[in-house]
């Protein structure tokens, strides 16, 4: 499989990484959306296989709550330690961007990589198969169920 490599190359999915981001951007006017080839992992040669499933499966939702987090963090320094903090928090979340603030497109960045890493960890622990969450539910349930 060779997936084991930082080369982002490696993870390219035609479809995925290509076709619907240049869709997005030309027929949806800017609303991208994609994916990446999944990493396939070998549950047999894990030590607790059902255990240590669950836990590889919660750490991509777990990553993009502890990225939220960061950024959420940071747009909390803007508003406590900036003279108009809590001006460029509310121009961001109303989605008006305008201003003369260097910390207006840092905040408007934050802001939506925090609600888009939230979105993916609620999105990624749905239930269903191929989604991290099913493996997370099934470590919880018995043999039997799971």
């Amino acid at each position: 499989m060779g997936r084991v490599s930082l080369n982002p190359m490696v993870h390219a999915d035609l479809m995925g990484t290509i076709v619907f981001p240049l869709l997005g951007i030309f027929v949806l006017r800017g609303a991208m959306f994609g994916w990446a080839k999944p990493v396939p992992v070998n549950v047999s040669r894990l030590k607790h296989p059902s255990r240590d499933h669950m836990v590889v499966a919660a750490a991509g939702p777990l990553s993009n709550l502890l990225l939220a987090t960061v950024l959420f963090t940071f747009l909390i320094m803007v508003k406590f330690f900036s003279s108009t903090g809590s001006e460029i928090i509310y121009r961001v979340a109303a989605n008006e961007i305008s201003g003369q603030s260097i910390l207006l497109p840092l905040t408007l960045v934050a802001y939506h990589g925090m609600m888009l890493n939230l979105l993916l960890a609620v999105f990624n622990l749905i239930p269903v198969a191929p989604l991290d969450g099913a493996a997370v539910l099934s470590g919880f349930l018995p043999r039997s169920l799971a």
